[in-house]
């Protein structure tokens, strides 16, 4: 009844239920909808050349292509491509994902034998969109080679070439001399992590000229996964190269260290906390340095007093910038730390306006704050009307009502 109804919510139930059965049947439960196969197969064709479905509370946009695709993923024909062509270029880069590019991909492949040129380029081009771009490279690199030198179509050869693979390397070729340890096995890998246009990757980029230094794309979302890597995996040899890195002398630019501080800012453990704090005084990129410092402070058990020692250094350095010192004093913040409220109180009184206010807002945490309650007080009192945002949070906590100790009587 669902899948004979004329309402597109009801068959795309119906859909479901379809996909549902088959994939449960891979584990020995024979589907019980096998019968409907050719009826399934139609109405999922309907449902792919309607207009998308807008969301609403029946479901996610787009939502009845969504299920004609899953149904089609390994069904789909050349019949299907151009109303499948047509929802991909629609959809934002990771719109579609899943089964569905499962279906598209399979079209797609049909489509790129075209002999229609124009139909073949289109179908390339959206082969080379998200994350369908690695399961299909090797069929568009092959494509690319079938056409003459100067009229091979640009967006999928700029989407198989080399660069912007990586948060902070830039101006760096690799060096594929034959001295060059590991040369063509190390510029094929820096070759094929190349995001193809579309998927999101920060600015900035390129490889260090062993292409040894790269840790960035472990740290990126999606970095490893999206190569069907397992990141656990590689965990341990990361981090000991993220260490190694940061004995190094930095650059001038701070590349060196950059990647290895996002590594070390999610996986360093207390153990690493003499390196950190001692690298967090030397580094030329202070900004992730004193993230990662935050992050490992913010996970450890215990907040480390040789970190918390290096970030106070900084904070008292007035050869930094104010904006620099100041994310040092952000970084002490909702830890439950003796020594870390003992620099926040060595900070409040600070000569330099800015400092203090930080470090009064650190001291409004709850934990904080009713210890701290007089003495913000009278700071706050010496600040001038319009001190800024960060003042005013400070003079709104103070202004909530003191909670009673004594509890009810």
């Amino acid at each position: 009844m669902l899948l004979r109804s004329e309402n597109t919510v009801a068959i795309g139930a119906a859909l479901d239920y379809y996909d549902r059965a088959r994939t449960t049947s891979w584990f020995g439960e024979d589907s019980p909808f096998g019968a409907y196969w050719d009826e399934v197969i139609a109405r999922a064709r309907t449902l792919l050349r309607q207009p998308p479905r807008p969301a609403d509370d029946r479901g996610a946009a787009g939502a009845n292509h969504a299920g004609a695709l899953s149904v089609l993923r390994n069904e789909a024909g050349p019949q299907d491509a151009e109303p499948i062509l047509a929802i991909l270029r629609a959809a934002p880069p990771g719109g579609v994902d899943g089964d569905p590019l499962s279906a598209a991909g399979l079209v797609l492949m049909e489509a790129i034998g075209d002999e229609d040129p124009d139909v073949r380029l289109d179908a390339a081009a959206a082969l080379c969109r998200g994350p369908r771009f690695y399961a299909h490279r090797r069929r568009l690199e092959d494509f690319v080679a079938t056409w003459p030198e100067d009229r091979r179509p640009w967006g999928v050869t700029e989407a198989l070439t080399e660069g912007r693979h990586s948060l902070c390397w830039t101006d760096h070729e690799l060096d594929r001399s034959p001295a060059a340890r590991g040369a063509p096995a190390v510029a094929h890998a820096h070759r094929r992590g190349r995001p193809p246009p579309g998927v999101p990757h920060p600015p900035a980029q390129r490889a260090d000229r062993r292409g040894r230094h790269r840790l960035d794309h472990f740290t990126m979302a999606d970095g490893l996964t999206r190569f069907g890597m397992d990141v656990e995996r590689y965990t341990d040899d990361v981090l000991a190269l993220a260490r190694h890195l940061l004995r190094l002398p930095p650059r001038e630019d701070g590349a060196v260290h950059a990647s290895a501080w996002g590594v070390l800012a999610e996986h360093a453990g207390p153990a690493d906390a003499p390196l950190k704090a001692e690298a967090l005084l030397g580094t030329p990129v202070l900004d992730r340095a004193v993230h990662a410092a935050g992050r490992c402070l913010e996970r450890w058990t215990v907040p480390s007093p040789e970190i918390v020692r290096a970030l106070e250094t900084l904070i008292c350095d007035t050869g930094r910038s104010l904006d620099d010192r100041e994310e040092c004093v952000t970084a002490l913040f909702d830890l439950p730390s003796p020594d870390v409220t003992a620099v926040l109180l060595r900070a409040v009184r600070s000569p330099e306006l800015p400092i203090q206010i930080e470090a009064a807002v650190g001291l409004t945490f709850d934990h904080l704050l009713d210890d701290h309650r007089d003495l913000l007080a009278g700071v706050a009192a010496s600040w001038p009307q319009d001190a800024g945002y960060r003042a005013r949070i400070v003079r709104s906590e103070l202004a909530r009502e003191r909670p009673s100790r004594s509890g009810p009587a």
